[in-house]
């Protein structure tokens, strides 16, 4: 398999491209495209794993709030805001609320000594 390197220049000509420099550019581009896609995967997956954290918040939950609200506005969103917009309960709204809002309760699995006063 040829090179997808060219030692020519660093001139490309977009019209008088060779057939494997264009193979090479959409395996570059494919290669971009799934290397962003894992971080995506990566960041739902974190987002996921503290949403869930929250008491009374499953899996279903997390993914509701995440497909109406971004992790950001979950954070600041008021518990009357969040059942109007996402498939959730005013009670697990009110659970996520006190969660983003009052660390102290909900102190992470390795925050013993990081707890805010």
């Amino acid at each position: 398999m040829a090179s997808c390197r060219s030692s020519d220049s660093s001139y490309s000509d977009p019209m008088h491209q060779s057939p494997s420099n264009s193979v090479c550019n959409r395996h570059d581009a494919m290669s971009k495209m799934k290397a962003e896609r894992k971080q995506l995967v990566h960041g739902m997956e974190t987002i996921l794993k503290v949403v869930t954290s929250i008491p009374l918040i499953d899996n279903h939950d997390a993914n509701s709030l995440n497909q109406a609200i971004s992790i950001q506005a979950i954070a600041k969103a008021s518990k009357e805001y969040m059942p109007e917009n996402a498939d959730l309960s005013s009670e697990k709204a009110e659970m996520v609320v006190r969660f983003f809002r009052y660390p102290k309760l909900y102190p992470g699995p390795n925050s013993q000594d990081q707890l805010i006063d």
